[in-house]
C-alpha cells in the first residue's frame, strides 16, 4: 500500500514537471503571472523585508548570526523583540534580551543583575551596543541588521509573554 502511494504522487509529480516545461508564454504574460503569484503571497502572510512583516503583525523567529560566529535567536512580534544567545558550551549562562519602548534589557541566567539601555539617553558620539560594526541607537537599527539576515526569519507564533522582562533582575541604569 505504501509503495503504491510512493509510485502514484512521484508520478503526479512527473506530470507536474512535464506541464511547466511546455509553457512557451510571452514576457508580457509572465509578468502578469509574476504579479498574480505575488497578490497571493501577500494573501498568504508572506513578507519582503522584517519590517513590513511587523507592520503586517507577523510575529517571527530570526536565527542572527555575526561575523564572529556568535548565534542569537531572535523573536519578533509589533515593536518589541526578544534575544536569546545560543550557548557555545553547556556551562555557559543564558544571555537574554528584551527590546521595547526604545530600551534594551540585557541579563544572563547566573545572576540576579542585568543592564539598561535607554536609546534616548544615548549622546551623540557614545557607543553602547554594537552589532558587528554597526552601532546600535534604536530599535530600528536592530531590525536593519536582522535584515541582513531575513533568510534565516520564519513566521512564528510568539506569545506576549516572552517580552515581559524578568522581575527578578535588577537592572543597572534603571531609574523608577
Amino acid at each position: 500500500m505504501i509503495l503504491f502511494i510512493a509510485i502514484a504522487l512521484s508520478a503526479c509529480g512527473k506530470g507536474e514537471v512535464q506541464d511547466t516545461a511546455k509553457t512557451t508564454d510571452t514576457p508580457a504574460e509572465r509578468s502578469d503571472q509574476v504579479k498574480e503569484d505575488t497578490v497571493k503571497e501577500e494573501d498568504t502572510g508572506v513578507f519582503s523585508s522584517i519590517k513590513e512583516a511587523l507592520s503586517k503583525s507577523i510575529s517571527l523567529k530570526c536565527l542572527y548570526t555575526d561575523k564572529e560566529g556568535d548565534s542569537m535567536t531572535m523573536y519578533l512580534k509589533g515593536n518589541v523583540m526578544r534575544v536569546d544567545g545560543i550557548k557555545k558550551q553547556p556551562t555557559d549562562p543564558q544571555v537574554s534580551e528584551v527590546v521595547k519602548d526604545n530600551k534594551i534589557y540585557m541579563w544572563s541566567d547566573n545572576t540576579d543583575q542585568g543592564v539598561l539601555i535607554d536609546f534616548a539617553t544615548i549622546k551623540p558620539g557614545e557607543e553602547y551596543f554594537k552589532m558587528d560594526e554597526t552601532t546600535i541607537k534604536s530599535t530600528d537599527d536592530i531590525i536593519n541588521k536582522v535584515e541582513e539576515q531575513k533568510q534565516n526569519c520564519v513566521r512564528e507564533i510568539v506569545s506576549d509573554s516572552m517580552f515581559e522582562v524578568p522581575a527578578n533582575i535588577k537592572f543597572l541604569g534603571e531609574t523608577k
